[in-house]
């Protein structure tokens, strides 16, 4: 592995930025790819009970009072059913491990076509970015041509 690290290092003098972007965009395409299936889990479980929500997972798709990004998807323009009030405070399913769980459970706020919106906007954006990843990496100059 050093030998590989050495002669990359020692003969890709102006390129070596390629290869770290060639690394970042690989990577990003993986990452992408894994996490196109989440809109999928997020629908089903929402779907399947009120209180499974996103929300419960990743706190930062908004949790305890605060909206955060599925906030965003929870407006009456999307869902006519908050045009009568808000949605549901529901709380995350608790489990036995996790004592925390129970003596202080999450608490969330969104509609289920809230989120059922959310996903499908993460499928597209997910779906989406390792195309374009792509065509940026195929976009780049032939370090072998010269004029």
């Amino acid at each position: 592995m050093v030998f590989l690290f050495q002669f990359l290092s020692r003969n890709l003098k102006g390129y070596r930025w390629l290869v770290v972007l060639a690394v970042l965009v690989s990577i990003t395409e993986v990452a992408c790819t894994l996490g196109a299936a989440f809109p999928i889990k997020f629908i089903t479980s929402k779907v399947g009970s009120q209180g499974n929500d996103p929300s419960c997972e990743f706190s930062f798709l908004g949790t305890n009072y605060q909206t955060g990004i599925l906030g965003w998807f929870d407006k009456p323009a999307i869902d006519p059913s908050l045009k009568i009030g808000p949605a549901p405070l529901t709380q995350c399913p608790a489990t036995p491990d996790n004592q925390d769980s129970i003596l202080h459970p999450i608490l969330t706020q969104h509609s289920v076509i809230g989120v059922i919106v959310f996903s499908i906007v993460l499928l597209l954006v997910l779906s989406h970015f390792p195309g374009l990843a792509w065509q940026a990496e195929e976009g780049r100059p032939d370090p072998t041509h010269h004029f």
